[in-house]
């Protein structure tokens, strides 16, 4: 695991509040973002607002658009989870869906 999937994994665990990943699935994730970030390409994410704690679903066109900057649609406060292309997911690649 590089040290910035490692950042990037404990950034958004820490800032949004994911205690739901054991150690196997953490590393899973990190393995998923290093290959991303290979690619230049977006990093799925699970996000919740830090203002209110609404969820965050990127749809449409910015479930694929490469952006850093996410904006609440229930308060509007808008905020950079990592400091690269995020997506907010519902479910992360290669998990399960319950």
């Amino acid at each position: 695991m590089s040290k910035l999937a490692e950042s990037i994994v404990s950034t958004v665990m820490l800032k949004c509040g994911v205690r739901v990943l054991n150690g196997e699935e953490v590393s899973e994730y990190a393995e998923l973002v290093d290959a991303e970030l290979a690619k230049g390409l977006v990093i799925p994410m699970l996000l919740w607002c830090p203002e209110c704690g609404a969820r965050h679903v990127d749809e449409g066109e910015f479930a694929t658009k490469k952006h850093h900057t996410h904006a609440c649609q229930s308060c509007g406060h808008c905020w950079r989870p990592a400091i690269v292309a995020t997506c907010g997911v519902r479910f992360l690649p290669g998990f399960k869906n319950d």
